[in-house]
């Protein structure tokens, strides 16, 4: 016997179903539970009907586009191949809740693979203007609910911020929340916090100031500090944008700003940007809670930092041939340049690079530099014009395309499978910071997500490494000659870079004594 509700789709014609199941973190209750108790309902709906079926599950932070959402888009993918003759979910907004884009997409492809969407309770032929009417309806609706709830959640924050209150995240170094428990006159119960600031805390936080209005630079600082072993907000050694963040942040002095930016959505590709707010935007509070630093002291330290500010090395020294890519081989970082340094012997003047590199402990990275002139560029020119044809590369020639094209899907699926994580764990962070979720939410994603973001950026390198470059000996050989040919024909450092940016990936330099070394790294 046929159970279902709309008389008007004849299910006598489904035998094959695909079962959609969607969770998100944004919704209530456990995910786990959610799915189980949806999954168990489907299953026995098609059971009771005799469809053969096929699962499809996807848990995810938010289901605002469908390029978020690699499980569905395998299903719709299915869809068009006619594999199935309905789709079975809970709701219909299971399937979409990204807006009309995403939902034009998902009706297209059921609509013209003349696909059924089924729930429990009801039954759509999208091929029927009325059901898919309806159904376009029924989404605006759940749409509708959304971005109120999320209004409400913006709303409540403004209104928190404008009353001095911290609605977002944990508040800066040296404070701390302590939760307190309140009752009102009819009894009911809330459970709010208060700011208070850690008095061992605050001792840190003082002397860090004090050491900067006294002349001391937050490099020194952050030196000092890592030297006497004290705890940095993150439980990290203190560095020189921790100590700088800490004596621009407003909050010490009592103001709380919410609203600084957005995230905004393109109107072509659907993706979202961070886009900076006009400050007349901003919404900006005062609590009442201890004040660590006096507006006074707060002005006195954007003069010094405005006074000390020093031009990005990029526009001081321009592009060098080897910019972003000559790395330290020691250290691993990039390495400094000084243009029209002049040599003490000779008096000529001459640029040159060396790894300036401090760690956090003050430890200097004992790479020596190098004058670059005329033998630096020839003794680079002459590495990548030996070691760009090996024979290594020559074996890598000979090896199965069908091999190459194995390692090329297989990077493929572990990118999507990066970009689901990394998305995931990017939204959190966005729910964070508009106090959607908190931090125990955010930090269960994190510890999620993080180890596999991990792993995969590490399978994807390995297998990007065992890729081979399909040409063939001539064409290697035709490639280093256009090289040649347009290293010396080029009159500027910005067109050696730009060439060398062709077929370098990093240029590993290293100094033992006078002799320089350099190992190359290619695309």
């Amino acid at each position: 016997m046929m159970i279902g509700v709309n008389i008007m789709v004849d299910l006598s014609k489904v035998k094959k179903v695909a079962i959609y199941l969607r969770k998100s973190r944004d919704e209530n209750g456990d995910t786990e539970d959610v799915l189980w108790k949806h999954r168990t309902r489907l299953v026995e709906y098609a059971n009771k009907n005799g469809w053969q079926y096929d699962m499809y599950e996807e848990k995810i932070i938010t289901g605002e586009t469908l390029s978020d959402r690699p499980v569905i888009q395998k299903l719709l993918q299915e869809i068009e191949k006619y594999k199935y003759d309905a789709v079975l979910v809970i709701h219909p907004d299971r399937l979409s809740r990204g807006g009309s884009r995403d939902f034009g997409i998902i009706s297209s492809v059921l609509k013209y693979a003349n696909t059924y969407l089924l729930t429990p309770d009801r039954s759509y032929d999208l091929a029927d203007t009325s059901d898919s009417m309806l159904l376009g309806i029924e989404g605006v609706i759940s749409n509708t609910e959304l971005n109120l709830i999320k209004s409400r959640f913006k709303w409540g924050k403004i209104q928190g911020v404008k009353k001095g209150r911290l609605t977002n995240g944990e508040p800066p170094f040296p404070y701390e929340k302590v939760r307190k428990i309140t009752e009102d006159e009819k009894g009911r119960v809330r459970i709010d916090f208060d700011i208070v600031v850690n008095q061992e805390k605050n001792q840190v936080y003082q002397r860090i100031k004090q050491m900067y209005l006294s002349g001391m630079g937050t490099e020194r600082i952050a030196f000092q500090l890592n030297r006497e072993n004290i705890q940095s907000p993150g439980n990290k050694k203190w560095s020189s944008t921790t100590i700088q963040r800490l004596l621009i942040h407003e909050f010490h002095m009592g103001k709380i700003t919410f609203g600084k930016f957005e995230w905004k959505r393109k109107p072509l590709t659907g993706k979202r940007e961070v886009v900076r707010r006009n400050e007349d935007e901003w919404i900006v509070g005062y609590g009442d809670y201890e004040k660590t630093k006096t507006e006074e002291e707060h002005t006195a330290i954007l003069e010094i930092m405005s006074r000390n500010r020093k031009i990005p090395r990029r526009a001081r020294h321009g592009v060098y041939p080897t910019s972003g890519l000559l790395t330290c081989k020691k250290c691993g970082r990039l390495m400094a340049y000084s243009r029209g340094r002049k040599e003490a012997k000779t008096g000529k003047t001459y640029d040159y690079t060396k790894c300036y590199y401090h760690s956090p402990e003050g430890v200097k990275c004992p790479q020596r530099g190098v004058k670059m002139d005329e033998n630096f560029y020839n003794a680079l020119f002459d590495t990548i014009i030996n070691s760009y044809i090996d024979t290594n590369r020559i074996k890598q020639i000979k090896q199965n395309e069908e091999e190459k094209k194995k390692i090329e899907e297989q990077i493929k699926q572990k990118q999507l499978e990066l970009e689901k994580h990394e998305n995931a764990l990017k939204t959190a962070r966005e729910k964070l910071e508009e106090g959607i979720f908190t931090d125990e939410d955010f930090l269960d994603t994190k510890r999620r997500r993080q180890p596999k973001i991990i792993k995969l950026r590490k399978e994807i390198a390995e297998l990007e490494n065992t890729r081979f470059t399909a040409y063939s000996q001539e064409e290697l050989e035709k490639l280093v000659e256009n090289f040649k040919q347009n290293w010396h024909n080029a009159t500027t450092d910005e067109e050696k870079n730009q060439l060398l940016k062709t077929i370098v990936k990093k240029i590993y330099y290293n100094r033992e004594g006078d002799t320089v070394t350099f190992e190359i790294e290619y695309l």
